[in-house]
């Protein structure tokens, strides 16, 4: 809040009274309550989105992205073509690296290859009995 909100970089938290949170934050609620599923306009100029939530992030349940992913898909069944969410397991990540699987898939360890190598894993969509396993979307981190 210190710098979206108030653009106040001596902005403290603990003297902040929450009774006026809903006016506070109105400027910005456009950018931020992203909820209209109708990207025809954004599509249509050749528009790709990318979304990404990790499973233990705290500022953004991922529930609430599977949600908004789900209805930009039952509004247009061609979305899935510019429209990905990305997952990422914390839980589950080779050293070195930071693995993400296209929604619905998951992560999945092959059970035999060394954890700490990305060839280990796959994703695969927990959904279908054998969907067979797709590469996962890999960054190196330092």
């Amino acid at each position: 809040m210190k710098y979206l909100v108030f653009q106040d970089p001596d902005w403290d938290y603990s003297t902040y009274d929450f009774s006026t949170f809903a006016s506070d934050v109105a400027a910005v609620s456009s950018t931020l309550d992203a909820t209209d599923s109708d990207l025809d306009a954004f599509r249509e100029r050749g528009g790709k989105l990318l979304m990404y939530n990790g499973w233990r992030d705290m500022a953004l349940t991922p529930l609430g992205t599977i949600e908004y992913y789900e209805q930009v898909i039952e509004r247009e069944a061609s979305a899935p073509d510019q429209v990905t969410a990305y997952w990422i397991d914390e839980q589950m990540q080779p050293d070195g690296s930071r693995l993400a699987c296209a929604y619905p898939n998951v992560l999945e360890y092959d059970g035999v290859g060394d954890p700490r190598d990305a060839a280990s894993f796959s994703c695969v969509n927990p959904n279908q009995e054998s969907s067979g396993a797709e590469s996962c979307f890999s960054t190196t981190i330092s």
